[in-house]
């Protein structure tokens, strides 16, 4: 009887701490709130959104994910650059997971080697991309996963990635140790 009631009481706990996190998800505008993606993605806590109004942003790094459970969305026609000599227009970092990328297109007009990338996926990272471009040089890298990272990726669109130039491809998985995971790529009505 007392077990019951001890875990009644810590069910009834972790939902109100649930509900809480929830409720305090916020909803981050760009350019309103924050001028750049870089600095709302810095700011963004698990469970916020960003929506990013219609137009060509060219950050000045790399918009790189350190939070789990931040969801990005582009709001009309966005397109995200970085300068060339960013390896990466977004990163997600070492094992951050439930990232959503919806609705961008995310672009390298140019890069100065080989290696640049649009998306890049770090150490167990998740991802969940929907409805994006990834668009690039010919020898670059449209999304490229890392050491067990996963990614589900959802009607998204690759183009200019010349498979015959070194290093490029429109996805790329590199890298596999006794001690990290194998990784998962879901990919539904791409091309």
């Amino acid at each position: 009887m007392k077990s019951s009631v001890t875990t009644k009481v810590v069910l009834g706990v972790l939902v109100v701490l649930m509900a809480v996190s929830v409720a305090n998800a916020v909803t981050i505008n760009v350019p309103g709130d924050y001028s750049t993606v870089v600095d709302a993605v810095k700011a963004a806590n698990t469970g916020d959104e960003i929506i990013v109004a219609e137009n060509t942003y060219v950050e000045s790094e790399t918009i790189r994910f350190a939070t789990p459970g931040v969801t990005l969305t582009g709001s009309g026609n966005v397109t995200l650059r970085t300068l060339d000599s960013n390896q990466a227009v977004i990163q997600l970092a070492g094992f951050v997971t439930g990232i959503v990328l919806n609705n961008l297109t995310v672009d390298r007009p140019t890069c100065n080697d080989s290696w640049m990338r649009c998306i890049n996926m770090d150490n167990s990272a998740s991802a969940t991309i929907n409805d994006c471009t990834l668009a690039g040089p010919a020898n670059g890298v449209g999304l490229i996963l890392f050491w067990g990272s996963d990614a589900t990726l959802n009607r998204c669109h690759f183009s200019n990635f010349n498979p015959a130039a070194s290093w490029s491809a429109a996805i790329f998985m590199q890298n596999h140790s006794p001690t990290s995971p194998y990784t998962d790529l879901i990919v539904d009505s791409c091309t």
